[in-house]
């Protein structure tokens, strides 16, 4: 509301005839608060009628300034030529009640696990009327049913205490599923009269998760089915807790004789030299489409695929002993002994 002030001057009325009393006044717009960030307005007033019609007129300022606040007072000083005169003030304050603005801050993102978590921390703060401005970065992680999240947080701060916080979520997500490796073939002797054998457990592979550490296993068929004989498939799936899924297949390869004796009455392979120390060369009359040597306990130690008549096999690692050599072509099924020295 608009302050009014009121002078009152004695004046010498026209004619002599008595003193009469008038009334001189100044009217100003009254004390204001301003963001600091809007202009600072012209000093503001209204002269009285009572006035000459050509007054003396000065208008001073003085500033009080403090890091928060700014304040200037308008004085307006009138008199005319009459000798009246009248004094005003009022102040203009400028308060600074407004927090940093952050200038392109990143938004929430997601990433792969395989991807660097951001590193770069710095953002610049803006202030209208603060020159000096703080920013802090804090760290932390959120747990989530599947992955991860880091919450990335930056508090620019300005000399009056004004404050305003940045947030970016940054997900992590698993989208890599499990690798599975050394799904070897299994061979598996049976009792010349029986016709199966019972299926061990063969979830012992190699599994790599590269994001998840919980995995859970399983094979197809079961451990404990009954398979037959000859070659049978069976299915390894690993499952991340963030429903990602491996598989890899293992060949389970049934044979009846489990002697050594009646696997040598099989024999329509050639290798030479037999006995060997070191390198053997396998000969067929068909193209031979995988060469798997095991040891007498059944134990699978080599595969090859030369889809050739014949094949040479580097054996040097191996240790001294008897070893069995499969090798199957595209409609049969060939056993040898070889022996290591």
């Amino acid at each position: 509301m608009p302050i009014k002030l009121l002078t009152k001057l004695l004046a010498v009325c026209i004619g002599g005839v008595g003193i009469c009393q008038t009334d001189y006044t100044i009217t100003t717009p009254g004390n204001q608060r301003i963001p600091c960030q809007q202009p600072i307005p012209n000093p503001e007033y209204t002269l009285g009628e009572s006035w000459d019609e050509a007054p003396t007129i000065q208008v001073s300022s003085d500033w009080t300034v403090n890091p928060c606040q700014q304040t200037i007072i308008y004085t307006i000083n009138v008199s005319d030529s009459d000798g009246h005169k009248a004094s005003a003030s009022y102040s203009v304050t400028m308060i600074d009640d407004q927090a940093p603005t952050f200038d392109s801050p990143p938004s929430d993102t997601q990433i792969s696990c395989t991807d660097p978590f951001p590193t770069d921390i710095r953002i610049d703060a803006i202030d209208n009327c603060s020159s000096e401005i703080k920013v802090r970065y804090d760290e932390y992680g959120l747990g989530l049913d599947c992955g991860f999240a880091g919450v990335r947080e930056w508090t620019a701060t300005d000399e009056c205490g004004n404050s305003s916080t940045h947030t970016q979520v940054v997900t992590v997500i698993d989208d890599i599923p499990p690798a599975l490796s050394n799904c070897d073939t299994l061979f598996l002797f049976t009792d010349p009269e029986e016709s199966t054998a019972t299926l061990p457990d063969l979830t012992q592979v190699e599994i790599t998760d590269i994001c998840t550490t919980e995995i859970f296993l399983s094979q197809d068929p079961v451990e404990g089915s009954e398979i037959p004989l000859g070659a049978t498939t069976v299915t390894i799936t690993v499952t991340d807790e963030c429903g990602g899924i491996g598989t890899c297949e293992r060949t389970v390869i049934v044979d009846i004789p489990s002697s050594i004796n009646s696997l040598i009455s099989k024999v329509s392979l050639e290798l030479f030299p037999n006995p060997t120390s070191g390198t053997v060369q396998a000969k067929s009359n068909e193209i031979i489409q995988q060469i798997y040597l095991i040891d007498i306990s059944g134990r699978h130690l080599l595969t090859l695929e030369p889809k050739t008549k014949d094949v040479q096999i580097e054996l040097a690692t191996l240790p001294t002993g008897l070893y069995l050599v499969y090798a199957f072509t595209e409609n049969d099924k060939m056993i040898s002994r070889l022996a290591i020295e």
